[in-house]
């Protein structure tokens, strides 16, 4: 009896944790300091995706110096390996802060890549026994093109 509870305690746990990482997108960028060469990756499942896709576009003695979910990150540098990195909702505030960021540690320093994750969005629940409700530009009908009451569009 206490190892069916205890089997069907960890399926809900892992049936939980699938449904929570369904609403993150995951990036990471990817710096080498001495060549200059850099990677980035977005709209990863998982961090670790993004790390391995940061890492696996990036040449040289790369490491990561950045990861973002759910929005954009930015990485500024200059000739001389010097770096700055950030992550906002906003593109441009996050590319302004890795400049700033930069520029806080060296001269010259130029955006070399800002990229942004897109922002899942969770599927609603459906209701057995209730119609299929089409979403998009059909948004007052149904998926079997009847109207849904009372909508308005």
């Amino acid at each position: 009896m206490f190892r069916q509870c205890a089997l069907i305690f960890v399926l809900l746990l892992g049936a939980g944790g699938t449904a929570t990482a369904d609403l993150y997108n995951f990036g990471a960028i990817a710096f080498d300091q001495n060549s200059g060469a850099f990677g980035y990756s977005y709209n990863w499942g998982s961090r670790q995706q993004a790390v391995a896709d940061a890492m696996r576009h990036c040449s040289g003695r790369c490491k990561v110096i950045g990861e973002f979910w759910n929005n954009c990150g930015s990485l500024a540098a200059n000739k001389h390996g010097v770096y700055g990195w950030d992550g906002n909702i906003d593109e441009d505030a996050a590319t302004r802060q890795a400049l700033a960021n930069c520029n806080q540690r060296g001269t010259g320093c130029q955006i070399k890549v800002t990229v942004c994750n897109n922002v899942p969005r969770p599927t609603p629940p459906t209701i057995p026994g209730t119609p299929e409700r089409y979403v998009g530009r059909h948004g007052c009908w149904y998926a079997d093109f009847t109207r849904i009451p009372g909508c308005k569009d």
